[in-house]
């Protein structure tokens, strides 16, 4: 696979390609080759003496850059706003290579056993350049990240300044994994019993460094320009070793239960080194280049920032027992699990000259239930619960305060309790044989109780932050929706699709700037969503138009001015031809926008069109000539926003959406079938 349109593509065994399930991001060329060999001795899955065997090999390099531009609005409370502008442009190569190798054998009917490996390498390198301005305003001006960034700032925009930085930097890094898996099957001769053990150890390696090259300026008060030159060093090595056994079984021939045990001992080293080399007069300025370095290690040592500098070295033991009981009956089936973990953690983390050595032991619990209900033939309803907890780690529990960030610092909270999720998802649907019209609904609730938030508190002159984690309660939210498909005539030539949700949801946090009374901002999100699509089959023809309608619409309580109604619409006419002699044409025709949002980067209209022409040949249509157009009038970009109690941000990549490309596709069969 070689392409330039960010297509990160796997190929399975079958020669099939998948996509990235996350879409293409950024401007990237993607080079991969890999080769899957399989290979099997003829028997049955179930056979006695079966020997499967598989290998996969892939080796890629990926190049290109990523170009984002984000606004992001934080709110001070009394204080007011501050409206930061960022564009972020990186360029970089990664190179990796995978190595993947199983084995299974049947020793009898009964016994199975598997063994895996698996060895990952990769190295990348990465150059960046940042512009940021934030004002006491919203700017609508040409490139207002670069607003304050220099010394040709105009009078005019000074008196709105609160601090600009511009950042250069050089990443480095490379990273090695080597997995070993084996597992083992049990069947007993009684039916439905099973007894499976497996153990597998990983190690993997990690290491990295950056030079970071910084220039803050502030408008506000008296603190003077600075020059920030870094380099950080950040090797880290950690290992798993994990051990399994279930048990699977039935108490009658409704019931059924399954009990599995595992154990886990993970340890973690990691070491991160900053040393601020702005220090010496030589390298505290801006035009020398990123990647020189002191000649000896011990200048460079000189220089490190003993206060940020840190040593980590983490050991945690996981015992888990998972009981879990299934009932099968006409047209009910239950489910009812709880895990429950008991945790030995050990940490020695050194700081600032300052050691650290917390230990603790703890249970967790995570139940799951379930019932599922078939009322009549080709349908069911469908009710789950699962509850989990999300503890603090030990060192987000350390009295420890990070500054290796001049406008950024983080302050740990020692009082911050673990919390809590509860979760309920209501699921149903029915499909009508005779007609073929169909119908699905479904419900989902979260309650977040003790939900830990990130707390930004602003100095309303200099525009440095303090971040802190605290506790709220009273978060939530709740969603539900339905749609259903019907065909319009007999024949089915004619289908109409309906759907609709709605999801609601309450965000809390607390708000302020340096020096006042922190307030409790609470954010209340509605978001509706509505689409139909009307389609009509008959012959060769094939025409689908559809539109979607949705809103981001949040209400701010204590502060109505920050509210926002934010509306997106979609409409799209997509006909299609497949021809009796092998050719399809497919195009589809609409238009996208957005209204209503804080930020002018959001509201849009947008006319989008593509095309796709194919054609057949040779015996069993073994080859396929197809040209696609995708936008063909380039007009699609990629946006996205969120609002929180404390700030609101939006976001524009820059990715491949405009291409014309010809594809060859030849599929072919060598031996057997």
């Amino acid at each position: 696979q070689v392409n330039n349109i960010s297509e990160n593509q796997v190929a399975d065994e079958n020669g099939n390609w998948q996509s990235d399930p996350w879409g293409p991001m950024g401007l990237y060329t993607y080079r991969k080759a890999g080769a899957i060999m399989s290979w099997d001795n003829g028997r049955k899955n179930t056979e006695a003496g079966l020997l499967k065997f598989n290998a996969e090999v892939e080796a890629g390099h990926t190049s290109g850059s990523n170009d984002r531009i984000s606004n992001t609005e934080y709110i001070l409370g009394a204080a007011g706003n501050h409206y930061s502008y960022q564009r972020t442009v990186s360029d970089g190569r990664d190179r990796n290579l995978n190595l993947r190798g199983n084995v299974t054998y049947n020793i009898d009917t009964l016994n199975r056993i598997t063994a895996t490996i698996d060895y990952r390498y990769s190295d990348n390198r990465n150059e960046g350049t940042s512009y940021l301005s934030t004002y006491s305003a919203a700017m609508d001006i040409p490139n207002p990240e670069k607003g304050l960034v220099g010394e040709n700032v105009s009078e005019e925009l000074g008196a709105m300044g609160i601090n600009s930085n511009s950042t250069r930097n050089i990443t480095v890094s490379d990273n090695n994994s080597f997995d070993a898996d084996v597992r083992y099957l049990h069947r007993f001769r009684k039916e439905g019993y099973s007894l499976s053990a497996g153990a597998s150890y990983r190690i993997d390696s990690h290491n990295g460094s950056a030079d970071i090259l910084n220039n803050y300026r502030y408008f506000n008060n008296s603190t003077p320009e600075s020059v920030e030159r870094r380099y950080n060093t950040a090797p880290s090595d950690n290992s798993e070793l994990k051990a399994k056994v279930a048990l699977e079984g039935k108490f009658n021939k409704n019931l059924s239960f399954a009990v599995d045990y595992r154990y886990s001992l993970m340890k973690y080293n990691d070491d991160y080194a900053i040393y601020r080399l702005d220090r010496y007069p030589y390298y505290s300025q801006l035009g020398l280049p990123l990647g020189v370095h002191p000649s000896t290690a011990d200048s460079l040592a000189a220089v490190i920032d003993i206060a940020n500098s840190h040593y980590s070295k983490r050991t945690v033991q996981r015992h888990l027992i998972d009981p879990s009981v299934t009932g099968v009956w006409d047209k009910i089936e239950a489910a009812l699990a709880v895990e429950i973990e008991y945790y030995d953690e050990e940490l020695q983390y050194e700081r600032g000259g300052t050691a650290h050595s917390p230990s603790r032991r703890y249970f967790d619990f995570t139940p799951h239930a379930s019932i599922k209900w078939k009322p009549v033939n080709n349908s069911e309803v469908t009710l789950r619960y699962f509850g989990y907890s999300h503890r603090p780690s030990m060192l987000e529990l350390l009295p420890v305060t990070d500054t290796s960030d001049q406008m950024v610092e983080r302050v740990n909270n020692p009082g911050l309790k673990t919390q809590w999720q509860n979760h309920f998802n209501l699921f149903g649907r029915w499909f009508n044989e005779k007609r073929g019209d169909s119908y699905s609904l479904y419900a989902s609730s979260g309650l977040y109780n003790n939900k830990i938030v990130d707390i930004i508190v602003t100095d309303a002159q200099t525009g440095k932050q303090r971040h802190t984690k605290d506790n709220v309660n009273g978060s939530y939210y709740v969603a539900v929706g339905a749609n259903t498909e019907q065909p319009l005539d007999k024949e089915r030539h004619w289908t109409l699709f309906v759907s609709g949700a709605y999801h609601i949801s309450r965000d809390k946090s607390y708000v302020g700037a340096m020096g006042d009374k922190l307030g409790l901002s609470v954010v209340h999100g509605y978001s509706p969503r509505a689409g139909m699509s009307l389609k009509w089959r008959s012959g060769i023809w094939n025409v689908n138009l559809s539109g979607q309608y949705s809103a981001d619409i949040s209400r701010y309580g204590s502060t109505p001015e920050y509210d926002q109604s934010g509306h997106t619409f979609e409409c799209t006419l997509q006909p299609q031809v497949d021809l009796p002699f092998g050719m399809k044409i497919n195009t589809s025709f609409g238009l996208y926008g957005r209204r209503g949002y804080a930020d002018e980067i959001m509201n849009h209209d947008q006319w989008l069109w593509n095309a796709t022409v194919s054609q057949s040949f040779l015996k069993n249509k073994a080859l396929t000539l197809q040209l696609e157009a995708v936008d063909i009038l380039h007009q699609r970009t990629a946006e996205y926003s969120f609002v929180r109690p404390g700030m609101r941000y939006f976001n524009r990549d820059k990715i491949f959406y405009s291409y014309v490309m010809l594809h060859a596709i030849y599929r072919f069969n060598i031996g057997g079938k």
